[in-house]
């Protein structure tokens, strides 16, 4: 993808910003280091727009994933909801001075690890474009360098809660959580029509691509015992004191 060398506002020069190869380069742009974190050149350049001059209403509600901002939409209704990989130090400060709510959405991130490869790959092959090997994007991830990594300082910028009270709810009886987890299942999504036909509107990517197996500790079917205790003892390391437990 095109992109210029310079970012909004006049802040600084991608020359001027530490620069990798995202998994050797075989299906990914340039990565860029900004405050802490890895880039794509155009999806930086988007993130520092917005930040700059995004505005916050005290009724939107911000979905946070750990590894592109969503743009805002004329004539959203309220509450608006946005979605983004973004770190929580890159959201815009009328997001993090208003009283608008951020939900954070992370896992174990030997899960995150196969589904992003197995995701990239997928969307290389579309590309007509060669997948990249196991192990290389194995390397690339536990040494952080990958799009809005390193993966545990992402999940550390952000402090955790009740989730209930946080919402401004009350406990939920069983039967409630019943239906929200039947709301939120895989199963129930990637067979809605949207998911099954659309598209993108930013990357042109299928929306069916988002949607594999949906199971908890796949990577067990593709990381070798090695792999896992690797980015186990990282994550051990980086989450110690946290009180987060990932592995």
């Amino acid at each position: 993808m095109e992109h210029s060398n310079s970012l909004p506002n006049n802040c600084i020069s991608l020359d001027q910003l530490p620069r990798e190869k995202w998994w050797g380069g075989s299906n990914i742009d340039d990565l860029y280091q900004f405050e802490g974190f890895w880039y794509r050149a155009h999806v930086l350049s988007a993130a520092i727009s917005a930040k700059s001059h995004f505005m916050a209403r005290d009724d939107d509600d911000v979905i946070l994933a750990s590894s592109i901002p969503r743009q805002e939409q004329p004539g959203m209704s309220t509450p608006r909801l946005f979605r983004t990989h973004v770190p929580y130090t890159m959201l815009p400060d009328s997001v993090k001075n208003s009283r608008c709510k951020i939900v954070y959405i992370t896992r174990n991130p030997k899960d995150t690890f196969v589904s992003l490869w197995l995701f990239l790959n997928k969307f290389a092959v579309q590309q007509q474009k060669p997948p990249c090997p196991f192990d290389l994007a194995f390397d690339s991830f536990i040494k952080g360098v990958h799009s809005f990594g390193p993966f545990h300082d992402h999940i550390l910028k952000v402090k955790s809660g009740n989730f209930a009270s946080f919402l401004g709810k009350n406990l939920l009886r069983d039967e409630d959580l019943d239906k929200i987890l039947w709301r939120c299942s895989l199963e129930r999504l990637k067979n809605l029509e949207i998911n099954k036909y659309g598209k993108n509107q930013f990357t042109g990517v299928a929306n069916e691509a988002y949607f594999r197996r949906g199971t908890v500790g796949d990577w067990k079917n593709h990381i070798s015992v090695e792999m896992e205790e690797k980015l186990d003892k990282i994550t051990h390391i980086k989450f110690q004191g946290s009180g987060l437990d990932l592995c």
